[in-house]
């Protein structure tokens, strides 16, 4: 084995525990949340402060990876994490403020999201372009078994620990990815040339992603997938439990499902489909998401719910890739960061329209409804982008 595939498998293994460890700590924050506060604004306000990182950070995280050390992003990106977990349990033993608790809220997923994009930036550093592909599938589907395995592991150690323990267990597991990061060997990159405008670098990702029309196709189908995946996740639970009546059991049979979907897609793009053109497979996924939306909605029946649920997560999960694979190829070692975390920006900007519009067909209709109007606008999305793009070239 070679030292960047090495490079690659070693820190994908670490992030694979690590990975397991946070969806541990995302099951108890908020557990432990209510049992410190009782409070269902304490617990909304956790769910917001964990979304404000991935907003704020994209406008200057590309300039960092772009410009500076990526080893020693990672590693600080990982280190700091663990740091702050092992600090949870002491917060809790003392009963302090809230906001202790939201610092910490704020600060993980901070640092998670640097590693995620940081790591997205390497890759290309590692692998010939026809090969990113395959090698981006293979870390998602690692990612995918992570979610599966989880929830059940980390029901069965409450039952056996406290609590306190799962925010021990997380911050080993970042050290571990720290170790990992450590050991390994991340290629030298670009470096900031002098008498750049800082100001204007930071915002040099957000041109690029409408300069290339590979990239601002894939800019607006991300945003296409964000919005009705908002959408759609925000209709299940009420779908599912309101409309179809089921248990708590049976909703997670229906997750469960849709896990099966991922891992049979990043199987399928790290085999069979590695050769095939990653434009041309980011748009039949796009094309086929809506139709896959709309059709969960037509049948009342949770089984036939679940299959749908599957499908679109292949779907989703064979769109994502793509989408982060031309990312990765149409960039230089001197903008990919930028590039990266522009879209990433934009994409979490426009992502609430699809919770809004869901919410609003919910109360006006019904969320069968909802799941079909919801597809029906996503197709119609699509189908404006491949005509925009079609112009865009003929233009050229």
């Amino acid at each position: 084995m070679n030292i960047n595939k090495k490079t690659f498998y070693t820190i994908t293994f670490g992030e694979f525990i690590s990975n397991i460890g946070d969806r541990f700590q995302k099951i108890a924050f908020p557990i432990l949340i209510y049992q410190e506060f009782h409070s269902s604004f304490a617990m909304g306000g956790m769910v917001i402060i964990e979304l404000l990182p991935q907003l704020l950070l994209g406008f200057v995280m590309g300039y960092l990876l772009d410009n500076f050390d990526k080893k020693k992003i990672l590693l600080w990106s990982t280190l700091i994490p663990a740091l702050l977990c092992s600090v949870i349990p002491i917060l809790s033993k003392y009963s302090v403020s809230i906001f202790f608790y939201y610092v910490i809220a704020f600060l993980i997923p901070l640092f998670s999201t640097l590693f995620q994009t940081g790591f997205s930036v390497i890759t290309p550093a590692l692998f010939e372009k026809e090969e990113l592909q395959k090698y981006n599938s293979q870390f998602q589907g690692v990612r995918t078994i992570s979610k599966l395995v989880s929830p059940a592991l980390a029901g069965l150690l409450m039952l056996k620990f406290n609590i306190n323990s799962i925010f021990f267990i997380n911050s080993a597991s970042f050290l571990l990815l720290f170790f990992s990061i450590l050991i390994s060997y991340i290629p030298n990159q670009g470096n900031k040339e002098n008498g750049n405008d800082d100001i204007k670098e930071m915002f040099a990702g957000f041109k690029e992603n409408f300069t290339n029309i590979k990239l601002r196709v894939s800019l607006l189908f991300t945003i296409v997938v964000n919005i009705a995946m908002l959408g759609f996740n925000a209709t299940i639970i009420y779908y599912l439990q309101d409309q179809l009546k089921l248990s708590n059991s049976l909703v997670g049979i229906v997750y469960s499902i849709a896990g099966f979907g991922s891992l049979i897609a990043v199987t399928l793009l790290s085999t069979f489909l590695n050769k095939k053109d990653t434009f041309i497979l980011m748009n039949i996924s796009m094309a086929t998401i809506p139709l896959v939306i709309m059709a969960s909605g037509i049948v009342e029946n949770w089984i036939f719910f679940g299959i749908c649920y599957s499908i679109l997560s292949g779907l989703i999960t064979i769109a994502s890739v793509s989408i982060t694979t031309i990312q990765q190829q149409e960039s230089t070692e001197y903008n990919i960061g930028k590039i990266l975390s522009s879209s990433f920006v934009i994409a979490t900007i426009f992502a609430p329209f699809g919770g809004i519009l869901a919410a609003y067909f919910n109360w006006l209709l019904n969320p069968r409804l909802s799941l079909v109007i919801l597809g029906l606008l996503s197709s119609l999305l699509v189908i404006f982008i491949k005509s925009y793009e079609k112009k865009l070239r003929g233009d050229k």
